[in-house]
């Protein structure tokens, strides 16, 4: 096991928690590539529109650069996250542009560890239960439950059964309209990829289908 982490790491960590869990929202940006004039935009319209909780892609190109830009502007109103985080190099990287949360979409116990390591709040991705209690005892505080849309709302009450006490956030194959159905089955938050962010332009388009998120979350601006 890695090190414990300090006071101070404990309590960033639950404050990017915290933040995700008022929200209910966390808003995926995964695209081909973000300027740092669209990734401050993206945010600024995102967060004003009631989103608390934003990753950041590290497939996209200028990942680490838009996160440095995003925690610029959104200052103490959101928590600013990596995803798609594979390895213990891409954890150092992230937390150096400003990160607090980590995204992965497996469950990789050195990644866990290297995340609180740094004070950052770990989302593993995770499908069945075996993988859900090996990110656990890792130390993740959240899972991400991926890819969520295949088992659907009912699968999370599954799991949710022996285990009622895990914060699960469901992503991968979720849309606008299912997300009230997710957060009614039990979620703290849903993730939402290209049906919420699908480019930088039309950022009106953006605020709209942002604040229809929140509104259907229940979250709290």
């Amino acid at each position: 096991m890695g090190e414990r982490m300090t006071v101070s790491q404990a309590e960033r960590a639950a404050q990017a928690e915290q933040a995700i869990r008022a929200g209910r929202i966390v808003a995926i940006v995964r695209l081909p590539h973000l300027s740092k004039v669209e990734a401050t935009a993206l945010t600024e319209t995102l967060v004003g529109s009631g989103v608390t909780a934003m990753e950041f892609t590290l497939t996209t190109e200028n990942a680490l650069q838009a996160v440095t830009a995003a925690r610029a502007v959104a200052g103490d109103r959101a928590v600013i996250g990596a995803g798609t985080v594979l390895s213990v190099r891409e954890v150092e990287e992230a937390a150096d542009a400003g990160a607090q949360f980590i995204v992965s979409p497996d469950v990789n116990v050195d990644v866990i560890e290297a995340t609180a390591r740094r004070g950052m709040l770990s989302l593993p991705g995770a499908f069945t239960a075996t993988e859900v209690r090996r990110a656990l005892d890792a130390g993740a505080a959240m899972v991400k439950l991926f890819p969520a849309g295949p088992g659907g709302v009912e699968y999370l009450k599954a799991l949710r059964g022996p285990m009622p006490d895990v914060a699960f956030v469901p992503t991968g194959g979720i849309d606008l309209t299912s997300v009230g159905d997710f957060i009614g089955a039990g979620a703290v938050a849903v993730a939402l990829g290209s049906s919420l962010v699908s480019s930088a332009q039309d950022l009106s388009g953006l605020a709209a289908r942002a604040r229809r998120a929140v509104e259907s979350a229940g979250g709290t601006r």
